[in-house]
């Protein structure tokens, strides 16, 4: 049976689209195969952004759970000192305001360091 078009010669062997051909390329460089097009590698691209994306999301929620938990202990103490402690108690309960202030200040910066990557991220696609 004859094939009609352009016929091979027998010295050409069949690549698969991952192997480079050494005269096409420099030592040391690596091509992508004439199968992978700019479509699937945008797509694998993507794929790798939104999975960072998520982990944001999933950080910057937990952070606001572990600051709305914060929040509502700093209000019982503050109403723990409201109510005129003794000398003794008020040091604890103020100790314990100042730690949980430091705390709730550190979770903000990393709440808006995750917000503004967030944009910069959204911006640069």
């Amino acid at each position: 049976m004859k094939r009609s078009g352009p016929q091979r010669s027998q010295n050409t062997a069949r690549r698969s689209s991952h192997e480079v051909d050494s005269q096409a390329c420099e030592p040391g460089k690596r091509l992508w195969g004439a199968a992978v097009k700019t479509k699937k590698l945008l797509a694998r691209l993507r794929s790798f952004l939104d999975a960072e994306r998520g982990e944001q999301i999933r950080e910057m929620d937990s952070v606001r759970a572990v600051l709305h938990d914060l929040r509502a202990k700093q209000r019982k103490f503050e109403a723990k000192l409201a109510a005129d402690p003794t000398r003794e108690d008020r040091d604890e309960i103020e100790g314990k305001l100042w730690a949980i202030r430091v705390q709730r200040r550190k979770g903000l910066e990393r709440l808006r360091e995750l917000s503004t990557h967030k944009g910069r991220s959204e911006r640069e696609e």
